[in-house]
């Protein structure tokens, strides 16, 4: 089943992404390529607050939308003049437990045929923080019981 996502953002890293496609253009080259490339699903700001519930509601809006929650990450609204087509894009949020990969070779396909396009890039540092809160919210453990306060 195709899932559309609207938005999405690259995980993979960039040297790997490179890598690949080099591989992929020279036949004598060492064979660098990768199976999948993996994504984080994107949803607008929107609806990414709208799913939060009850009272935590705003609180937890406070806190993503200055990425103090590890879970989510929040990117603020892209002025027209930063996006590809040219029209801007809303804010938008992340949940980093909303991830998934495609096969290369399909991501090519979509880009030629224009059904994938690049929008936007992620600026040095703003990437490296972003790749860094994917890599933490992975890599955390999980404790058999929450601490205990009085």
């Amino acid at each position: 089943m195709d899932e559309i996502h609207p938005y999405a953002i690259i995980i993979t890293q960039d040297c790997d992404l490179a890598q690949d496609f080099h591989s992929r253009q020279s036949p004598s080259a060492i064979n660098r390529t990768i199976p999948n490339i993996l994504f984080c699903e994107v949803t607008t700001a929107t609806d990414l607050f709208g799913k939060l519930g009850g009272k935590q509601k705003e609180w937890e809006r406070e806190k993503i939308d200055k990425n103090k929650n590890e879970r989510y990450h929040f990117l603020q609204r892209i002025d027209a003049n930063a996006d590809t087509e040219q029209t801007g894009i809303e804010e938008l949020g992340i949940d980093f437990k909303r991830y998934f990969t495609i096969p290369t070779d399909e991501v090519y396909e979509r880009i030629r045929i224009g059904q994938a396009k690049r929008r936007t890039i992620l600026a040095s540092p703003y990437l490296e923080h972003f790749s860094c809160r994917f890599a933490y919210y992975l890599s955390r453990i999980g404790l058999p019981t929450d601490h205990i306060t009085e």
